[in-house]
């Protein structure tokens, strides 16, 4: 029992100088030596030294909060770095630091990888049956989802040489907005298919935007304290102050036009 002999090791750990280390990353080798395939194994909150995962497939193993050192990998464990969930359709999208979408239903069970990013996405949305992600390569995709759960690229927007690093949607009038690291807010009409029209230029780079519930404010924060909200349709400045000389890295909106940023 995998968790009896890593419990054992800890108790040893505690009685001599051995590195516990290094007791995980060679019982993780001399598994990989029995099998070229691990599962269902929980590997979570341990410190691990000179594993070679190289040569092993991984199958529902959790590496939860453990702390690699000199470690080999033959896949990347990447980041989870934005995730957004559709009510209608009952689906959770993950965007992750290497560039997939996983799309997961209500059971917890994956149904789809989008793979159109080659590096990170920084945001991901739901809209409907649409879905909407930005990455760091400047790019805006935008897939479609049938009854079926199928998703077909119908959109996609070269938008900066920057990375994106928020995106988001009116209903009411179809615009989509997206905040990029060269200081801009771009603003799409999507029904007429035009180009964008940018509602403000800032000197730092934008990282984090959030509408509010009466669709009719954006909310605009980055590498800087300055909080900025503008007016989504005639784009003209609600309201402009300094938070405590912090840069301002996620916003949301609460039910009442509340807005509280971090």
């Amino acid at each position: 029992d995998l968790e009896q002999i890593l419990y054992t090791c800890d108790k040893y750990v505690e009685k001599t100088i051995v590195s516990k280390n290094f007791l995980t990353g060679n019982i993780i080798n001399l598994l990989s030596v029995c099998s070229d395939v691990i599962c269902n194994l929980s590997f979570a909150n341990k410190y691990i030294s000179n594993a070679n995962l190289e040569s092993i497939e991984m199958q529902n193993v959790d590496f939860t909060n453990a702390h690699f050192v000199n470690c080999s990998f033959k896949n990347i464990f990447g980041s989870v770095t934005a995730m957004s969930y559709n009510r209608k359709l009952e689906l959770l999208a993950t965007a992750f630091f290497n560039g997939l979408i996983i799309i997961w239903n209500k059971q917890g069970i994956q149904i789809a990888i989008l793979m159109e990013f080659d590096n990170s996405v920084n945001d991901v949305i739901f809209v409907d049956d649409r879905l909407f992600a930005c990455g760091k390569d400047g790019r805006i995709v935008e897939w479609n989802i049938d009854n079926h759960c199928n998703f077909q690229i119908i959109r996609e927007l070269t938008v900066s040489k920057e990375p994106i690093r928020a995106i988001s949607f009116i209903s009411s009038y179809n615009y989509l907005f997206a905040g990029s690291e060269d200081g801009k807010v771009r603003r799409w009409e999507l029904n007429k298919n035009i180009e964008a029209d940018i509602i403000c230029e800032k000197t730092y780079r934008i990282k984090s935007m959030a509408i509010s519930p009466d669709e009719k404010s954006v909310a605009i924060g980055g590498d800087n304290e300055e909080l900025t909200i503008y007016d989504t349709h005639s784009a003209q400045l609600l309201f402009s102050c300094n938070v405590d000389n912090r840069w301002i890295r996620c916003l949301d909106f609460y039910d009442n036009n509340t807005l509280i940023c971090g």
